[in-house]
């Protein structure tokens, strides 16, 4: 299975979960895109190519896995209502256009709203409030065994 394929069949799976927590195709959300390049010139041409595609909030940060390497990524947020069909068509749109600046599509993900108000839904605890559906995002080092 390719990569885009496979960021496909995580957004039927993040639809699902998505789904199962309330959202509907008229439930408004926002989803975060994380991708991620090697150079800063990278990360810089898709930043500056989402934004050209109709996404105003495009934003590039550097990042670090392992000890050593250095990287960049780059966060792009967007609201609106979701279906399925949409989620796949941003997702193999900001596959090609990430491959086209020689970046890589990491995931998405967007906080769930409480079902009782438009606020996303806050911990018990008074913590962050619940992010559900990442569809393959990670952060910091691989974990070693």
């Amino acid at each position: 299975m390719g990569e885009i394929e496979e960021h496909l069949a995580r957004d039927e799976a993040l639809w699902r979960t998505w789904s199962e927590e309330g959202v509907t195709e008229n439930t408004p959300l926002t989803v975060d895109f994380s991708f991620y390049a090697t150079s800063q010139a990278a990360a810089e041409a898709l930043a500056a190519a989402l934004r050209e595609a109709g996404v105003p909030k495009a934003e590039v940060r550097t990042t670090r896995t392992l000890w050593v390497f250095k990287g960049w990524a780059v966060s792009a947020v967007e609201h609106g209502t979701w279906s399925l069909a949409r989620l796949q068509d941003r997702t193999w749109a900001f596959c090609r256009l990430a491959a086209a600046c020689r970046c890589r599509l990491e995931g998405c993900g967007a906080m769930m709203p409480d079902q009782n108000s438009a606020e996303p839904s806050a911990s018990p605890n008074g913590g962050p409030a619940t992010r559900l559906g990442n569809s393959g995002v990670t952060e910091g080092p691989p974990s070693v065994s």
